[in-house]
This record gives structure tokens, C-alpha cells and sequence, in this order.
């Protein structure tokens, strides 16, 4: 069991990694193309001069979440209203699971701002430690619900200042949505609405490459 989890987060994390990769050639840099797979950063490429790191910008609960969303709807992006259906699934069970003693999630309560903010930080303190080094340093970050600019610029709020090296840029996946950030001199450089056929090609793409179809 715990060698088949493994390899189900494995292909989960690639999914994610695959994800990004194609929405930054297909909404960013066509270029990107040359990104090669790697480990810390997840993608680079010595031609471009650049390294890529994706994560998730979730805690422990809300990766439970994750994979509530995974079950009922596979591995997809989902919006908030997906989550209420989720949430109303819940509710019917939530009596019994109360008795149980298990904790019920609540979608409500989570916080993309927090989240975002110390996984950036932490983030920024591996490229600081163990990471490869390149003329540009990326940092690509999935949330779990759609955010604003207003609060994207909110998790700008941290101190970067003690580091020697930060994030060139940082790439804020809201779905349907990209920021494309600068948190060093927090600025929000812009962003890109994507349209819903694009976004399902992005997806079939990452699931083709991370072994899910």
C-alpha cells in the first residue's frame, strides 16, 4: 500500500509539474518549449538560462482536500463552486463523521494568502540552500481557490530582504487566471485569462505526459 501511495504522489506531483510546464509555453514564453525535467529546480534549461520550481501552495488539510477533489472529479483544476458540492456531499455524511471523531474540512476557511506566503518563503530558503542556480529563477505556485489581484499583492507582505538570492519571477496558477509576479519589488507585472479550451489542453497535455490517461 504505502509503495502504491508513493507512486500515486509521484504521478500526482508530475501531473502538477506538467501542468505548469505547458500553461508557461502556452501563456508565457513559447521558448519554454526547452525546459528539460530536473530536481530542485523541476525544470531547467542551460540555453535559456533558467530554472523553474513548481509547488502547490497548500497545507497538510487542504492537500486532504485535494484529494477528496481528485476522487469525485479526477485530476483537474476545480472552481469554487465545484468545492460547494463537495462541501454539500460532505454535509449529508457530517453528522456520523462528528460522532467518529474525524475532522470535517471547511472550504471556506482557506487561506490562499497565508498559503501562498509561506510557501514562498520556504521556497526562497531552499534556493538559497540546495537549489541550482541560473540567470533567472522561477517560481510557479498552484492555489486552491481563485484570488484577486487585491490579494495576490497581499502575500507580497513578507520580508525577502535577509536572502541573498529570491525568485526572479513568480508564476500564481488561479485556475482559469496567471499572475505573473514580481514579490522582490512586489508587483503584480500582469496577468493572463485563459480561455476554457486552452486550459483543457494544457490539462490533457499534463495528464498525458504524467501517465493519468
Amino acid at each position: 500500500m504505502s509503495e502504491t501511495n508513493n507512486t500515486n504522489s509521484k504521478i500526482n506531483r508530475e501531473f502538477f509539474e506538467y501542468y505548469a510546464k505547458y500553461s508557461l509555453i502556452m501563456s508565457y514564453r513559447r521558448d519554454y518549449r526547452k525546459l528539460k525535467k530536473g530536481e530542485s529546480p523541476d525544470w531547467h534549461s542551460s540555453s535559456l538560462d533558467t530554472g523553474v520550481e513548481v509547488t502547490r501552495a497548500i497545507n497538510k488539510d487542504i492537500y486532504l482536500a485535494y484529494n477528496i477533489i481528485n476522487e469525485y472529479f479526477g485530476n483537474v483544476f476545480v472552481k469554487d463552486n465545484i468545492a460547494e458540492q463537495i462541501i454539500d456531499r460532505e454535509r449529508e455524511r457530517s453528522e456520523s463523521a462528528k460522532a467518529a471523531g474525524i475532522s470535517i474540512i471547511d472550504y471556506s476557511d482557506i487561506s490562499n494568502i497565508n498559503n501562498l506566503k509561506k510557501r514562498y518563503i520556504y521556497k526562497t530558503e531552499k534556493l538559497n540552500k540546495n537549489y541550482i542556480h541560473f540567470s533567472e529563477n522561477h517560481l510557479y505556485m498552484f492555489t486552491f481557490k481563485s484570488m484577486s489581484e487585491d490579494e495576490v499583492k497581499q502575500c507580497f507582505d513578507i520580508d525577502l530582504a535577509k536572502y541573498k538570492m529570491n525568485f526572479d519571477i513568480c508564476f500564481i496558477n488561479c485556475f482559469d487566471r496567471l499572475y505573473i509576479c514580481d514579490f522582490v519589488n512586489r508587483a503584480v507585472l500582469y496577468s493572463v485569462n485563459e480561455r476554457p479550451e486552452t486550459l483543457n489542453l494544457i490539462k490533457k497535455k499534463a495528464l498525458k505526459k504524467s501517465r493519468l490517461i
